[in-house]
């Protein structure tokens, strides 16, 4: 699994989260492209297919109470189980029928807390969400909480939870002070442990939690701290501060955000005893970790340029000038990003920008996901786009400024996931709406 280094989308509006431990939706950052690219960049066709939704659902019909507002979408048995606060400071999780867009029966009255942090992946089928001090497991076929506590910590505000291999993880903070603490397949404690980096410290930590299992081991955000555990033994093989991410191989690359984190371990053993490189690339705003063609890669991104890193030896392949970009997605060719100019492939080997989408003037890129089949999909301040990855032309496009904030796709969340398929799922800029988008396959 890949980790990705993501900014917080700006929900200051709402005063809502948009993310939950480590089901946390893609953020979006809208970039001006309203200056116009290169003369020798070709820009997208002018006049692409139309196309429509699947469906569009209101959250108002999907859950009971005032103001609902939809935070995020997980996979069910059969479902999409949407979890939706409304009324005063509740969540409801709902049950939708993916084919309609309808609830799998009535309207839900928001009984949950606002702030519960549910997980992507299942435990012998069941959602695992926690809040307060306690995991809870839920039917994911009908959104309902199973009668008991699946585990209980004491004297821990519980940020996130993920079902990891043999059991469960959850990350959470006592005091100020970081801790992870993993149970069995039945809820029966391992071990707990206290997470120190020295100089490191948590602001603000809610909703800004990630979990991803890889074998034995746990990769996880909490906030500014990122650290590798060992599920079996409880040990921290690597502990950072600031961003990071991780290649498949488990070599690392950590980024400063504010300039005065503490520097990373040059490397790290992993279970096995087999020392990982880690890599500092000093001041970014985003840092994401792939394999290509059996070769890990980092992408580092800031304000004003964009880098590549081979993972294995920490080598720095090249630097190219790029304002406001944010890697969206990569295939064996090219990384795909946004920026100002709108949306871009840039070749992996050299750095060199292949084509440049603008769209219409003054649009914005919001987001990119690269499918299975049907290129890229790209979210605007316009709408929706299908993208030739190939050729950076329009395919297709869905009108609707307010359509497409926040991406899901059914196989799972980040790049590599929405890859297993041709559906995307659209939180709407206003998180009042769902939206599916079945985008149709490239030609061949």
């Amino acid at each position: 699994m890949v980790s990705v280094g993501a900014c917080e989308a700006d929900d200051a509006a709402t005063n809502r989260p948009s993310q939950s431990s480590s089901a946390v939706l893609p953020s979006v950052t809208p970039y001006g492209s309203g200056q116009v690219p290169p003369s020798d960049t070709p820009i997208g066709s002018a006049s692409p297919d139309r196309a429509e939704p699947v469906w569009t659902t209101q959250v108002a019909d999907i859950v009971e109470g005032s103001d609902p507002w939809l935070s995020q979408v997980i996979r069910g048995d059969g479902t999409w189980l949407v979890r939706a606060i409304a009324g005063d400071g509740q969540s409801g999780l709902v049950p939708l029928d993916p084919t309609t867009g309808t609830v799998i029966g009535e309207p839900a009255p928001p009984t949950l807390p606002e702030d519960i942090f549910c997980g992507e992946r299942r435990l012998r089928g069941d959602v695992l969400c926690a809040w307060d001090d306690a995991i809870h497991k839920i039917d994911p076929a009908t959104g309902q909480m199973r009668d008991k506590p699946f585990a209980r910590v004491e004297q821990l505000r519980l940020l996130g939870v993920e079902a990891v291999e043999g059991g469960a993880l959850a990350v959470g903070m006592r005091g100020v002070v970081p801790v992870a603490a993993a149970f069995g397949p039945a809820g029966e404690p391992r071990w707990q442990i206290d997470i120190a980096v020295e100089g490191c410290y948590v602001q603000n930590p809610e909703y800004r939690v990630s979990i991803a299992s890889v074998g034995r081991e746990a990769r996880v955000s909490l906030a500014a701290y990122q650290f590798n555990l060992d599920m079996v033994s409880g040990k921290v093989l690597v502990g950072a501060c600031g961003l990071a991410a991780f290649a498949p191989d488990g070599s690392m690359a950590v980024a400063q955000v504010y300039g005065d984190e503490p520097a990373p371990p040059h490397s790290y053993s992993g279970p096995d005893g087999s020392v990982r490189t880690v890599i500092d690339v000093g001041s970014a705003a985003q840092v994401v970790g792939f394999e290509q063609g059996l070769k890990g890669y980092f992408a580092a991104t800031d304000d004003e340029r964009l880098r590549l890193f081979d993972a294995a030896s920490g080598d720095l392949a090249w630097t190219e000038d790029w304002q406001y970009g944010r890697v969206q997605a990569w295939d064996a060719q090219n990384l795909y990003l946004s920026g100002r100019y709108g949306l871009s492939a840039v070749r992996l080997d050299n750095g060199r920008t292949e084509w440049t989408w603008a769209g219409t003037p003054g649009m914005a890129v919001r987001t990119a996901v690269l499918t299975k089949s049907a290129g890229l999909v790209a979210a605007t301040s316009s709408g929706v786009s299908g993208v030739d990855p190939a050729s950076g032309n329009e395919i297709w496009s869905i009108e609707g400024p307010d359509l497409a904030g926040w991406y899901w796709a059914p196989a799972g969340l980040g790049p590599e996931a929405a890859k297993a398929g041709n559906t995307v799922a659209f939180i709407g800029t206003g998180h009042d709406t769902l939206t599916r988008i079945d985008a149709p396959p490239l030609a061949p």
